[in-house]
């Protein structure tokens, strides 16, 4: 049996890439060795270049700073070793992390080769060796917020703390920990690329969900809201791979959860405020007592098991029902309940 044959040190390793363009040799030229050209597809898809300087001859610094979607910077460098316009460019590149440290070494080749009016280019990189580079505290934590996911349904259980405060004031930790959670869901969409389209979306299902718990519309209001949501949130992050966007499920199950509770909550605050008031001395106000002594006009009756001074504008005999109009500090304004007399 032969021996497995031993795969290349990395260093070592070679990549070719060949791509056809319906365009002049000497404009695909220029679009690598122009500095203005350079920084309009250099990179990833999403990617921006706010850095790129191109000394387009032998021994000349290329300079390029990469920036993602999320606000990342990547920077690279390189020297040209070789130039022939408009058919050869041979330069080294080196990207390189924040600290500067070689994260990535090549040498890199680039043919351009003219075919019935379209180019072919060639592009053949050896000597890319890897370096590996342990990420910091603060770059795991970035990369943790920069999930869309996270920011979504952290943004979400916020949004419903606050409103647990609002609807129950002096509870302070809710209050507190929701407020925590839409500013750190907020810095997250921030290093995000968002819709604000989404957001309006977002917005409004919010109205619609509101508007059904004060006006009842046998659930269409809140089915429109959470349909709203889910969209909402769906596409509230445009990102370049299906990575940073939000996915579909998180999307259903956030919009259907919040919808639910959210109306839920609003419907029972309502009914909650529309409710008569069940203490203090509101509550006496309708209530039905009893003389103890005759009001003329005052006197002692009991009302809610307990003993008050009363007035009536008329007198009242001893064990007639009163019931309260107002009251005034310690005392009960009162009337008679007229008995109604049996046919």
């Amino acid at each position: 049996m032969p021996a497995a044959t031993p795969k290349k040190p990395l260093a070592e390793r070679e990549l070719t890439i060949t791509r056809v363009f319906d365009a002049p040799r000497a404009l695909v030229f220029k679009a690598w060795t122009d500095a203005k050209h350079l920084a309009q597809w250099w990179g990833p898809n999403g990617f921006t270049n706010p850095v790129c300087e191109i000394d387009a001859r032998v021994g000349g610094a290329i300079r390029i700073h990469m920036r993602s979607p999320d606000g990342a910077v990547y920077p690279m460098k390189g020297e040209i070793c070789e130039i022939v316009a408009p058919e050869r460019l041979v330069f080294t590149n080196i990207a390189v992390d924040a600290d500067g440290n070689h994260i990535i070494e090549g040498f890199t080749t680039v043919t351009f080769a003219e075919e019935h009016g379209r180019t072919k280019l060639t592009l053949h990189t050896r000597g890319a060796a890897l370096v590996a580079v342990n990420p910091t505290l603060r770059e795991e934590i970035m990369d943790r917020l920069m999930d869309p996911n996270l920011a979504v349904l952290i943004l979400l259980a916020g949004a419903l703390l606050v409103y647990m405060e609002f609807n129950t004031p002096g509870t302070i930790i809710p209050g507190a920990l929701g407020t925590l959670l839409v500013l750190l869901a907020l810095f997250s969409l921030n290093l995000l690329p968002v819709r604000y389209t989404s957001l309006a979306l977002i917005a409004g299902a919010i109205i619609l969900m509101v508007l059904e718990a004060k006006f009842p519309s046998h659930g269409i209001l809140a089915a429109a809201g959470t349909i709203a949501l889910v969209l909402g949130t769906l596409t509230l992050v445009a990102g370049p791979i299906p990575e940073m966007r939000v996915q579909l499920a998180t999307a259903i199950a956030t919009g259907l959860a919040f919808g639910l509770i959210t109306t839920f909550l609003v419907r029972i605050a309502l009914i909650a405020r529309h409710n008569k008031v069940q203490i203090g001395p509101e509550a006496l106000v309708g209530a039905v007592g009893v003389a103890q002594q005759e009001l003329t006009p005052r006197g002692q009756i009991i009302v809610h098991g307990e003993l008050w001074l009363a007035e009536a504008d008329s007198p009242v005999a001893p064990g007639e029902s009163v019931r309260v109009r107002a009251v005034d500090g310690l005392k009960l304004r009162v009337e008679r309940v007229q008995q109604s007399v049996p046919a």
